[in-house]
């Protein structure tokens, strides 16, 4: 965008980081762990214990896996005859994540 538009640009979110945020990172980066790793197991555990109840928590390294593992845990799969459709913008990880668990069949 040129001139006056770009000024009055609406952002889909505008993000919110403080220097704790870039302190953290800046640690995971230096630790060589980015995926794995003492900062995931203390997240795991965190949100374990902030959900609740008998819940096991496991930090993923992307949305595909995640969505994966997802399907994996309520056992959902695909009837042999269907059609899948998907988001323009989604197809890439929503697809891998249905093809893989429906390969399984």
């Amino acid at each position: 965008m040129t001139g006056s538009a770009a000024g009055n640009f609406l952002h889909f979110a505008r993000p919110d980081i403080t220097e704790a945020e870039v302190d953290a990172a800046a640690a995971a980066i230096r630790s060589g762990w980015l995926t794995t790793g003492t900062n995931a197991a203390a997240f795991e555990r965190e949100f374990a214990e902030f959900v609740g109840g008998d819940v096991l928590s496991v930090a993923v390294s992307s949305a595909t896996a995640g969505l994966h593992l997802s399907l994996e845990a309520l056992g959902i799969g695909l009837p042999e005859a269907c059609q899948l459709v998907f988001q323009s913008a989604a197809i890439c990880r929503d697809a891998r994540s249905w093809s893989s668990r429906w390969a399984t069949r």
